[in-house]
C-alpha cells in the first residue's frame, strides 16, 4: 500500500499512461411506443383518484425514512425486466387501503433515489428517456445500478453509461470507485465470462471506471484499510489488463447520439472525442515529431492535465498558454506526459 500511494511517481498512475485510454461506449436512440400503444395513459388517476388496473406498488427511498410509492402494472414492468418478473410471481397482492386496490408491494433498492425510479418508469411506460439528472454523476450511478440490479432495458443501460462516460472525468475518484463497484457485481456468477470480468453488458463504463482508478489509486486507497486495497486493486488491474489483451471491436460514437436522446435539459451528454488505440509511447513519438509544425496541423497536445480521458472542448494549453478555440476546430487529442504542470 505504501507502493502504490506514494504522492510522487505513483506506479500505477505510471502504468496507466502507458496503456491505451478506454474505448467509448456505443448509444441508439431507442424507439418510443407507437400512438396506438397507450400504455402511459394507464398511469393517470381516474375520477376517483385511483390508477386504473394498477397491481403493483414500488416503494421507494432510503432505508429507514419516508418513502414515495409508484403504482404500476405487473404486466408492463414484468415483461421489460427478468428480476422483477421472478419477483413479482413468487409475490402476493395484499390489500393498500389507502389507494384502494389489491397490489403486491415491491421494496426498491434504497440506493435508488424516486427521481431515478420516476425515469425508469416513464421508459418503462412509453419507450424513450427522460432524464434531467443527465449532468449529475451521482443520480446516473443510481440509475446504472437500478440497470445492474433489475437487468432493465439495455437502451437504459447504454445510456447511463454515456453520461458516465463524459461524467467520471470531472468528477472525485471515489465516484469511479462506486461505478467500479456497481459493474463488480456480476463477479462470482456461475457464467465464467462474468465471473471473471463481470457482466460483458457492462464492460465500457467498467473499464472506464478501472483506468480512473488506476490513475489515481495513490489519492483513493490512502485511507483504505490495505487488505481491502488489495483485493481491489487486483480486480482493477486484471479489468485494465484484459482491456488491452482484448479490445473492444466499436465505432467511436459521436455526441449527437446522446443529444438525440429526448430529454429535459438542454444540455445532453457528448462523449469524448477520442480514444486512443495505441499505447501512450508511440502517441509520445508522434507528438515530438509534430510539435515543430504544430501551427499547419490538427495536433493539439495536453501537457498538464490529471484527467484520465477527455471531453471534446476540455482545455489544453501549448507554451503554458490556454488553447480555448480547440473546441471549434475539432483537433485530434493526444496525451502527453509533462515535466512541468500547466495549467489553464
Amino acid at each position: 500500500k505504501a507502493l502504490v500511494c506514494m504522492p510522487h511517481n505513483a506506479p500505477l498512475k505510471t502504468l496507466a499512461e502507458v496503456v491505451a485510454q478506454p474505448a467509448p461506449p456505443t448509444f441508439a436512440k431507442p424507439e418510443p411506443f407507437p400512438e396506438h400503444f397507450r400504455v402511459a395513459e394507464m398511469l393517470q388517476q381516474d375520477e376517483t383518484g385511483s390508477v386504473p388496473y394498477a397491481d403493483v406498488a414500488f416503494d421507494v427511498g432510503p432505508q429507514g425514512k419516508a418513502t414515495g410509492r409508484f403504482l404500476a402494472h405487473r404486466m408492463v414492468v414484468a415483461s421489460q425486466s427478468c428480476v422483477l418478473f421472478d419477483t413479482l410471481e413468487r409475490a402476493s397482492l395484499m390489500e393498500l387501503s389507502r389507494e384502494g386496490i389489491w397490489a403486491a408491494i415491491v421494496r426498491v433498492d434504497p440506493r435508488i433515489s424516486q427521481e431515478v425510479w420516476r425515469s425508469v418508469l416513464q421508459y418503462m411506460y412509453t419507450g424513450t428517456i427522460k432524464c434531467q439528472y443527465s449532468d449529475t454523476a451521482e443520480k446516473v450511478v443510481e440509475l446504472l445500478l437500478a440497470c445492474s440490479v433489475y437487468k432493465l432495458p439495455k437502451p437504459l443501460l447504454d445510456y447511463a453509461q454515456v453520461c458516465l462516460y463524459t461524467l467520471l472525468p470531472g468528477s472525485p475518484p471515489q465516484t469511479a470507485a462506486k461505478v467500479f463497484s456497481v459493474c463488480c457485481s456480476g463477479l462470482g456468477s456461475a457464467n465464467k465470462e462474468e465471473a471473471n470480468h463481470g457482466d460483458p453488458d457492462l464492460r465500457p463504463i467498467h473499464e472506464a471506471s478501472a483506468f480512473i482508478l488506476l490513475r489515481s489509486a495513490h489519492r483513493v486507497f490512502e485511507h483504505t484499510d490495505a487488505r481491502e486495497t488489495a483485493q481491489l486493486l487486483e480486480r482493477v488491474v486484471q479489468i485494465v489488463e484484459h482491456g488491452v489483451f482484448n479490445p473492444r471491436q466499436c465505432a467511436l460514437t459521436s455526441g449527437k447520439a446522446a443529444q438525440a436522446v429526448e430529454t429535459n435539459t438542454d444540455d445532453a451528454p457528448q462523449l469524448p472525442i477520442t480514444s486512443l488505440s495505441r499505447s501512450r509511447l508511440s502517441l509520445r513519438r508522434n507528438a515530438e515529431q509534430a510539435h515543430s509544425s504544430a501551427q499547419q496541423t490538427a495536433l493539439t497536445v495536453y501537457h498538464g492535465c490529471d484527467a484520465p480521458f477527455h471531453p471534446k472542448g476540455a482545455h489544453a494549453t501549448k507554451n503554458g498558454r490556454c488553447l480555448s478555440h480547440c473546441k471549434a476546430h475539432g483537433n485530434i487529442v493526444v496525451h502527453r506526459a509533462p515535466s512541468t504542470s500547466l495549467r489553464c
